[in-house]
C-alpha cells in the first residue's frame, strides 16, 4: 500500500486492485483509495473501533476532494466519541429507510383517501346493486346524480370518510326545503344504504372490489332523520262494483294493452316492476312465477302466482296471439 498525500497523479499511477493511503494525525483515521479494475478509484475512511480492529467506510468513486469532505465529516464524528463510526452509521441508515417507508405508506394512505371520494362511494354502490341485479340501479344512479354529482359537486368530490352527517343533512334539506318531501327520502335512503354497503364491504369478499377498497368504518348516514310525510300511504281500495266496471272495461280493450291490463289484474296486480322482468321461462301452464328483488336481499324471493285460464289467454295475447 502506497502511503502519503493523496493526489490526482497518485491516483492515476495506481494499478488495478492497489492501495494508496494519506497520512494523518494519530485518532484522526485515514483517507485511503483504491484503484478497480473498471479503472475508476474507490475512497475509504479508515479508523480504528473500541475493539481495536480497524474498519473501513466506503466513500464512493467521486472526486479526490469529494472524498477529502466526506472522510472530514466522518472523521469529525469519529472524534466527538462515536468510535464505532460504521454501526452508528448502519443505524442510522435504518432508521431513515424506516421513516422514509413510514412516510410513503402515509401519504399513500393520504391519496387513497382523497381518491376515495363519496362520488366512488356511490357509483361503486351503483355497480354494486348491478351485479345483485337490482332493478333500481338505475333510478339510484340518476337520484344521486342530480341531487349530488350536478348539485354539490364539492360534496361529491369529498372523501367518503371525511363526509360528516351534516354534510349529508344538507344535500337532503334542499330537496325538503323545495317541498321535494319523496325525493329526499329517497336520497337519504340511497345515502343510508350506500354508507352501509360500504362498511359491510371491508369484510365481505363478495362485494365489489371499488366498495371493499374504500375501507369505510362508519356511515354518516345512518343518523339522517326520517322524512315525514314524504309517504302518504293509501288506504283507499276499490269497490266490488269498480272492480266489475274496471274489469268490464280491460275486458272489452282490444289489442295488446288490453290483454296487458287483464294479466296484470288477473295475476293479483303484482308490483310492475316485477312483472315487466318475466320472461317466457317464468310462465309454464299453471303458474307465474315472481322474482322479487326488492330490499337487501342478495336472491331474489320466489312468488308463484297461480295461472288462471283468462290470464293464459291474455298472455298469448300479449304475444300477437288471438
Amino acid at each position: 500500500m502506497k502511503k502519503g498525500i493523496l493526489t490526482q497523479r497518485a491516483l492515476d499511477a495506481l494499478k488495478p486492485g492497489e492501495w494508496a493511503s494519506e497520512s494523518g494525525a494519530r485518532g484522526d483515521g485515514r483517507l485511503q483509495a483504491r484503484k478497480l479494475e473498471s479503472g475508476a478509484v474507490a475512497f475509504y475512511y479508515r479508523y480504528t473501533g473500541t475493539d481495536g480492529a480497524r474498519h473501513r467506510i466506503p466513500l464512493g468513486t467521486g472526486t479526490l476532494s469529494a472524498a477529502r469532505e466526506a472522510r472530514d465529516r466522518h472523521k469529525a464524528r469519529y472524534q466527538s466519541g462515536d468510535r464505532d463510526l460504521r454501526e452508528v452509521l448502519a443505524a442510522e441508515a435504518a432508521q431513515a429507510e424506516r421513516a422514509k417507508t413510514a412516510a410513503e405508506v402515509a401519504d399513500a394512505a393520504h391519496k387513497a383517501r382523497e381518491r376515495a371520494t363519496l362520488g366512488v362511494l356511490l357509483e361503486a354502490y351503483v355497480s354494486n346493486m348491478r351485479k345483485a341485479g337490482k332493478a333500481s340501479a338505475d333510478a339510484v344512479r340518476g337520484c344521486v346524480h342530480r341531487h349530488v354529482r350536478d348539485a354539490l359537486p364539492r360534496l361529491w368530490a369529498k372523501p367518503a370518510a371525511d363526509v360528516t352527517t351534516d354534510d349529508l343533512m344538507d344535500a337532503v334539506a334542499r330537496l325538503a326545503d323545495a317541498d321535494k318531501l319523496r325525493e329526499a327520502a329517497k336520497l337519504r335512503s340511497y345515502l343510508r344504504a350506500a354508507y352501509a354497503a360500504g362498511v359491510r364491504a371491508k369484510h365481505n369478499a363478495k362485494a365489489i372490489k371499488a366498495l371493499r377498497e374504500l375501507r369505510l368504518g362508519h356511515n354518516p348516514a345512518a343518523d339522517l332523520s326520517t322524512i315525514e310525510g314524504a309517504t302518504q300511504s293509501r288506504e283507499r281500495a276499490l269497490s266490488v262494483a269498480e272492480l266489475r266496471h274496471y274489469w268490464r272495461r280491460i275486458a272489452a280493450m282490444p289489442g295488446e294493452d288490453g290483454a296487458l291490463l287483464r294479466f296484470h289484474l288477473l295475476t293479483g296486480c303484482q308490483r310492475v316492476e316485477q312483472l315487466a322482468r318475466l320472461t317466457l321461462a317464468d310462465v309454464d301452464g299453471e303458474r307465474v312465477r315472481i322474482r322479487d328483488t326488492k330490499g337487501r336481499r342478495t336472491q331474489a324471493r320466489i312468488h308463484d302466482v297461480p295461472l288462471l285460464p283468462e290470464a293464459a289467454e291474455a298472455l298469448v295475447a300479449m304475444q300477437g296471439g288471438v
